[in-house]
């Protein structure tokens, strides 16, 4: 679809789609996000941190948006942990990252025991199942466990508690893309470039978040 796209001549821009698709591309910097979260935690004096990603473990597929996960084992070797492995929930295909799932995977996690004090989930309504999770258990947030996702959407500004989220740009992506495309109406198919845009993300700080007991 995208080749016949582009031989037709008409301008379009991809937003976060494949890196190399020869197209421009404006994509929203997961791996600086999860830099920002991981760090975060660990200002607030966290170190035993997991990451619930609900995707595949291949980092070498780009449909599986392996930017967070990379950025996450970055993090992990930084702090020299080790087993980095076993702090990390992956899903099985075809994915989903949906609130049923986030419950399932919040499960799964505790069930490892591995005493965890923070976790990051790949999306607000994921993590909105994490958190139901950890509630029945027992375990309040952010007092034993502290939660971050990605998105900012409205489900992490009116879950109790409210989550500490990472803001995407939509707005500045969606006016971007305007702007590229009115730039590509002006350049002849053959002289249009491959272009990547990346925007980071914000560090929205709520009620999920905690130094640990």
């Amino acid at each position: 679809m995208r080749e016949k796209i582009k031989e037709s001549g008409i301008s379009f821009v991809e937003c976060n789609g494949l890196t190399n698709s020869g197209n421009i591309n404006i994509k929203i910097d997961y791996y600086e996000g999860m830099k920002k979260a991981y760090y975060y935690l660990t200002k607030l004096g966290h170190s035993k941190i997991a990451y619930i990603s609900g995707l595949g473990p291949d980092t070498s597929n780009e449909n599986t948006r392996p930017e967070r996960l990379e950025a996450f084992r970055w993090c992990c070797e930084q702090f020299n942990r080790e087993n980095i492995d076993d702090y990390i929930i992956h899903g099985d295909p075809p994915y989903h990252t949906d609130f049923k799932k986030g419950y399932e995977y919040g499960h799964q996690l505790l069930n490892r025991n591995l005493n965890i004090t923070a976790v990051i989930v790949v999306n607000d309504y994921m993590a909105i199942g994490v958190l139901r999770a950890f509630k029945e258990i027992g375990f309040r947030i952010p007092e034993d466990i502290s939660i971050i996702s990605f998105d900012n959407t409205v489900y992490a500004q009116s879950s109790n508690p409210a989550l500490t989220s990472l803001d995407s740009p939509v707005f500045n992506i969606g006016q971007k893309a305007v702007e590229y495309i009115i730039q590509q109406q002006k350049i002849p198919v053959e002289d249009r470039k491959n272009i990547v845009h990346h925007y980071p993300m914000k560090l929205v700080i709520r009620e999920s978040t905690a130094p640990p007991k």
